[in-house]
Formats: structure tokens, C-alpha cells, sequence
């Protein structure tokens, strides 16, 4: 059984909406580490006087929360192949350091 929580962002007016942004994607995160399957984001036209973060990039960014946590070290490791490999590839293929092109022999 799959099982879904649904966060329904509505806030009083007079609330730092930054804030709350930061309670509901904690929400989501908590959501996440005891096993939730998906995230909704409840939505209606009751709006005043209340204040909500608009739908589609709140969810956007709670999709991507779970591949944060390994996100620097994962760009740290391909930065270090990347650039490791191409260090390694201009050490034996002259043709590919900058500067000028080496006289062919």
C-alpha cells in the first residue's frame, strides 16, 4: 500500500511566509525519513486572509529534497574525475595543454 501526505500550506497573513515555507518542506522531509510515498500539496481558493507558497514549485522542491543530502559529495567526486581525468590526459597528450600547438616532428 502506497500512502501519501499532504501538506496544506496555508499560513495566517501575518506570518513570515519564509518561515512557514521552511516548517512545510520540514514537514516533507520528516514525511520522507519515517516513510511517506509521496507528497500532495492540498489547494483552494480560500485565500484570504491566509498566505500559501504557490503549488507547483513547492512540490518541485520537495521532489528534489531526498538527492540534497549526497549532492555535494557527489558534485566533489565527478568534479575530481572530471578534472582529474583531463589533468592526466593533457600530462601524456601534449596537443592538449593551452597555449600554443607544439612544432609536429
Amino acid at each position: 500500500m502506497k500512502l501519501s501526505l499532504i501538506v496544506r500550506g496555508h499560513h495566517p497573513a501575518t506570518d513570515d511566509i519564509r518561515d512557514r515555507l521552511h516548517d512545510d518542506l520540514e514537514l516533507v522531509r520528516r514525511a520522507e525519513e519515517v516513510g511517506f510515498d509521496g507528497i500532495v500539496k492540498g489547494s483552494h481558493y480560500s485565500t484570504h486572509p491566509f498566505q500559501s507558497v504557490q503549488q507547483i514549485p513547492f512540490l518541485a522542491y520537495a521532489a528534489a529534497i531526498p538527492f540534497f543530502r549526497n549532492s555535494l559529495l557527489g558534485d566533489f567526486t565527478y568534479a575530481a574525475i572530471l578534472f582529474g581525468s583531463w589533468a592526466l590526459a593533457e600530462s601524456r597528450f601534449p596537443v592538449l595543454r593551452p597555449g600554443p600547438a607544439p612544432a609536429a616532428s
